[in-house]
């Protein structure tokens, strides 16, 4: 067999050591008693070559079970439930595809040492990581219950859930004195949270007559998402930063991506306001005016809050589709409510952006103008992350729309074609917000940063117009 040798350690089939390996078994088991009765248990062991060989392999159960009561002989002489089931679940599963930093060069050679007058090169450690980075896990647990009425026109869906995440791995913050390039990139198992909440859905599918069939649905879910560890202690400033200050801090018993600064109290009108005003960095007419929480007459880092979370209350969408002969008609509508965004391309200004209509025609321009929007400037000491920039991210939104007519059957029959159907369709062509941005739909993949709004680019509306053949 060919080999390679990296360390001392010989790899088989000319693999790269440092490309990750997955090694899996799985075993599972299902049971069925008469269709009442219903069982799944499972367990799979999964092994990772990015991981320290302390905590390379893990085994991740599961199990569920459900009991569908309508099939009960009890349940023969009613007529109100054409379907009932009662369900619920348990299971952990592991995450190995984590981010590391495994194989950055951490060490740089320079002429270091002097030796009777000669330089000698000498190696120093550049960067900080960590060898022993473990696997990211979760572990959830639901409750159920589906409802079937109508000979199962109409059915409803309800479910708890309860979902923690487990060692997270995330860039954070290490002190400066440590002397490592990354010391605000930290790679380790930042944190954990947990979600919990309710999901539900009802959906009803009839007709009226022969020529008309509809259908209509409608689903919301509620979630409750708050951080149970973090690294370090209680809370960890993980970034991103704007002129030295944080915007997102994790911290225990907050939800994750939570926004972090001073509150605004109003704007400073005029040179009297400046100077009867407790003592903050940079106060000047025009600028923001942020509350002294602590009641010191003193503006520092004891004086920051929590400004708001990512994290909506709760999501949900509902729609119709009808089909009347040969025309037929869809629609679906999706909300999002409860949440908030870092408006960060207000605040990040480096000299040449541009501002947006309503920030400049709210700006203050003297005194008496406004007391909620400060003055258009890059003044550092004044554009610190505030509330002023969070702002309302609930959203209601058109998904999807589609009109279409498909050709009779008796005109095709001639031309050999089973069906011709033509369609009108449109993507996202309308949303409503009150968020002073492109689009309230942050698309930010980074759990932590999920809401800050940096220069994300915003949903399309996208129509179409088409023709479906069948031969």
């Amino acid at each position: 067999m060919d080999q390679i040798e990296s360390d001392h350690v010989r790899y088989p089939d000319k693999l790269d050591p440092y490309k990750n390996r997955i090694e899996s078994q799985f075993g599972r088991i299902n049971y069925d008693y008469a269709g009442k009765y219903l069982i799944n248990a499972s367990v799979r062991r999964d092994g990772a070559t990015g991981f320290s060989s302390d905590d390379r392999y893990r085994i991740f159960p599961a199990v569920s079970a459900g009991w569908v009561i309508s099939k009960e002989s009890f349940m023969k002489d009613q007529d109100l439930f054409s379907f009932l089931k009662l369900r619920g679940s348990w299971g952990r599963l592991g995450n190995p595809n984590v981010t590391r930093a495994y194989t950055l060069a951490t060490t740089v050679f320079n002429d270091g040492a002097y030796f009777g007058g000669v330089g000698f090169p000498a190696e120093t450690i550049t960067e900080v990581i960590d060898p022993t980075i473990g696997w990211e896990t979760t572990e959830g647990t639901d409750f159920g219950l589906e409802i079937g009425f109508l000979r199962n026109k109409l059915k409803i869906e309800a479910t708890l859930f309860n979902k923690l995440s487990n060692d997270v791995v995330y860039r954070i913050n290490q002190p400066v004195v440590s002397g490592a390039s990354n010391a605000s990139s930290f790679i380790t198992n930042a944190y954990s949270f947990r979600n919990k909440g309710f999901e539900g859905a009802v959906n009803y599918d009839g007709r009226l007559g022969n020529a008309l069939k509809f259908g209509v649905y409608a689903n919301i879910t509620t979630l409750n998402n708050k951080i149970t560890e973090v690294y370090g202690g209680s809370f960890n400033e993980p970034g991103p930063f704007l002129f030295g200050n944080t915007i997102v801090r994790l911290q225990l018993g907050q939800p994750v991506g939570s926004y972090y600064g001073y509150k605004v109290a109003g704007i400073f009108q005029n040179q009297a306001e400046v100077d009867a005003a407790p003592t903050q960095n940079g106060k000047t007419v025009g600028g923001f005016k942020f509350a002294d929480l602590d009641d010191n007459g003193l503006i520092d880092n004891r004086d920051k809050t929590f400004l708001g979370s990512p994290v909506p209350k709760f999501t949900y969408g509902f729609g119709f589709n009808l089909a009347y002969y040969s025309l037929d008609f869809g629609i679906d509508f999706q909300g999002v409510q409860g949440n908030e965004i870092y408006n960060y391309n207000r605040e990040q200004r480096f000299g040449n952006e541009s501002w947006d209509l309503d920030m400049y025609n709210k700006r203050w321009h003297g005194a008496g103008t406004s007391n909620t929007n400060a003055m258009i400037t890059n003044n550092q000491a004044i554009i610190v992350p505030n509330s002023f920039y969070v702002e309302d991210g609930s959203y209601f939104r058109i998904r999807n729309v589609v009109m279409g007519y498909t050709l009779p059957q008796r005109t095709l029959q001639s031309l050999g074609i089973q069906k011709i159907r033509f369609y009108l369709g449109a993507q996202n062509p309308l949303t409503t917000f009150k968020y002073n941005g492109f689009s309230p739909e942050i698309l930010n993949s980074d759990r932590v940063q999920m809401g800050v709004d940096n220069n994300i680019y915003p949903l399309s509306a996208t129509y179409t117009l088409g023709v479906n053949v069948i031969f």
